[in-house]
């Protein structure tokens, strides 16, 4: 009897740098399948009260969805004469089945930290060794392994400068794992994945005109990456607090957050620039980016459920809003605030918005609103192509003011920040088409008059008087913390 094995994907949708496959590869297996799984986890946010109508939206944006059609699309095509399989369902229900049906020995995947998918992938673990089916779960998706971390990882550092200042010092990142140059084929017919996958994909709406448009898969992740590192990474630094065009960042982010990128091969091929055109402060701050994204995975293991508690990794009792009508007004970009509404029209009309923009609203959300960040974070959950649990959770922890912020209460003047990165008020207008006719200092803040002639709504709080409202509601929750957590400064204006 063929010896079968099986890789169930997750974040990992690449045949570059996949500990999992290679593991599998060098088991002795003469059959490997790749198996996906159509399901939960979708959302971490478990029995918070939300809106009504805004629970009973709990999908993936469609722009998201076509990003995962193409990834799994383009790993199908690559994989061959392997086959991938996509079941749909409870992973521990549907997996152990499928497996005994294909008489597969041993599945391999790469482990998950956050609390939901862990419990997960421990229920399908138990339910396959229940069968006799060997499980095994490696580190993967990480520039470091735990063992390279120069501390435990319950002795994380709190603040992210830390963090990096040591493991620049004493880690080094691995070079990332080969692709196999062949897969062993599958003993028997292939399922019709990549027809089925046609099929859904002809069925999604295509991104709106004229925005950058992601194409799913480790071959466009590839050719994305090459094509940032031939030039543009090297003004990334200067660029990088832009809202418009298609490589003021990298834009690699959906990459990584689904797995068609390693982060070690954007590393490896980082330096491999580096080496051949010269560094710079901007091919370093490609690598800082990557360091944030490390630093956020390393605190979501460490502090588990904290990640998502209401007050924080700080326990701060911060008396949080919930405010349907005001959150819908955020999600559909009727603050009266241009640079909140038009990077939340972006997000509802391609799945993505600038980090730049992406600071800018969940400081509104939370620092204006005093909305429970928990209802930001889920939206941008729902709605991100690139959406990735540590990174999401972490950076909605930072501006909240609840994670790892050593600038204590911080805030962003959205009519200062649309002067200083939107000039020409160019991203404003392209999203925001009622204000068009008006020149750039007026849509940073229209008057009432020109709100009334042009139909743009009223600011639906006001800025001033609701950040005091915050600043004092955050020092008093701060003060009922122990004196050794708390914050250096308490009032910092975000350049």
């Amino acid at each position: 009897m063929v010896q079968k094995v099986a890789i169930w994907l997750l974040n990992d949708q690449r045949l570059h740098d996949h500990a999992a496959l290679q593991a599998a590869l060098q088991s002795g297996a003469e059959a490997i399948a790749f198996v996906y799984v159509w399901g939960p986890p979708h959302i971490s946010w478990g029995t918070l009260s939300y809106p009504p109508a805004y629970a009973a939206e709990r999908r993936l944006h469609p722009l998201r969805e076509r990003f995962l059609v193409e990834s799994l699309l383009d790993l199908a095509e690559r994989v061959r004469p392997a086959p991938l399989y996509l079941l749909e369902g409870e992973p521990q229900e549907v997996i152990p089945r499928w497996a005994i049906q294909e008489g597969i020995s041993a599945l391999y995947t790469h482990t998950e930290w956050a609390p939901e998918e862990k419990r997960i992938q421990k229920a399908v673990q138990q339910a396959l060794q229940s069968q006799g089916i060997s499980f095994q779960a490696l580190e993967g998706n990480s520039l470091y392994e735990e063992a390279q971390l120069p501390f435990p990882v319950e002795n994380l550092p709190f603040l992210f400068t830390r963090f990096r200042q040591l493991v620049e010092r004493h880690a080094t990142v691995k070079n990332p794992l080969p692709p196999p140059t062949a897969l062993p084929p599958w003993p028997g017919p292939l399922p019709h994945t990549v027809e089925l996958l046609r099929e859904r994909l002809e069925k999604l709406p295509a991104p709106p005109p004229g925005t950058f448009t992601w194409k799913g898969g480790e071959t466009a992740a590839l050719h994305r990456l090459d094509a940032y590192l031939a030039g543009p990474v090297f003004t990334y630094k200067q660029t990088r607090n832009s809202f418009m065009g298609d490589t003021f960042s990298s834009r690699l982010s959906p990459y990584l957050a689904l797995g068609n990128l390693s982060p070690r091969e954007v590393y490896a091929r980082l330096r491999k620039a580096e080496k051949d055109h010269g560094a710079n402060d901007s091919t370093y701050w490609l690598f800082f980016e990557l360091l944030w994204r490390e630093y956020f995975r390393w605190l979501l293991k460490k502090e588990q459920g904290r990640f998502f508690a209401p007050g924080g990794l700080r326990n701060m009792a911060i008396p949080w809003q919930q405010a349907p009508d005001l959150f819908q007004a955020w999600i559909e970009g009727r603050t009266g605030y241009p640079i909140v509404d038009a990077a939340m029209r972006e997000l509802r009309a391609t799945a993505w918005t600038s980090n730049r923009a992406r600071q800018i609203v969940a400081s509104f959300l939370t620092k204006n609103l005093l909305i429970d960040w928990r209802w930001g974070a889920t939206h941008f959950e729902l709605s991100l192509i690139d959406y990735d649990t540590a990174s999401n959770w972490g950076n909605w922890l930072y501006q909240a003011g609840v994670g790892t912020d050593g600038r204590g209460f911080r805030w962003f003047d959205p009519v200062r920040q649309a002067r200083l990165y939107d000039p020409q008020a160019t991203f404003i207008k392209t999203w925001i088409p009622e204000l068009r006719s008006l020149s750039p200092p007026e849509a940073y803040f229209p008057t009432p008059y020109a709100r009334q002639k042009v139909g743009y709504p009223p600011p639906i709080v006001e800025w001033q008087p609701s950040l005091q409202r915050a600043k004092d509601t955050w020092y008093r929750a701060l003060r009922g913390e122990p004196k050794g957590n708390q914050l250096l400064r308490l009032w910092t204006d975000e350049e």
